[in-house]
């Protein structure tokens, strides 16, 4: 929604509470929520949903991974060996990036 499209509402409110209707505050709601605001929702839950599936990765590693690794020193260890090297690391990881998205 660019600065052009936003209207301004006046509203008038008396000192008697009770319930008020705003014409045309429900569409101009939904209009933000599909905007910029519901992107940014979007964005975190999908960040947030990357850094559990890491972290998953990295404490499934912690609990069921091996006790030794074999690797040949010239090729060097492939992503599967990474992870089984580093699962502390992962899962740290994956919890940093689940707070970044929240």
């Amino acid at each position: 929604m660019s600065a052009e499209d936003k209207q301004k509402i006046d509203i008038q409110l008396n000192s008697i509470p009770g319930d008020y209707c705003v014409e045309g505050l429900e569409d101009a709601y939904a209009t933000y929520l599909e905007g910029e605001a519901g992107d940014k929702a979007y964005k975190g839950w999908v960040v947030w949903s990357i850094g559990m599936i890491v972290a998953a990765v990295g404490v499934v590693t912690l609990i069921f991974g091996p006790e030794t690794i074999t690797y040949d020193r010239g090729i060097g260890p492939s992503l599967i060996q990474y992870v089984q090297i580093y699962p502390g690391s992962i899962t740290a990881i994956g919890n940093f990036i689940v707070v970044v998205g929240i």
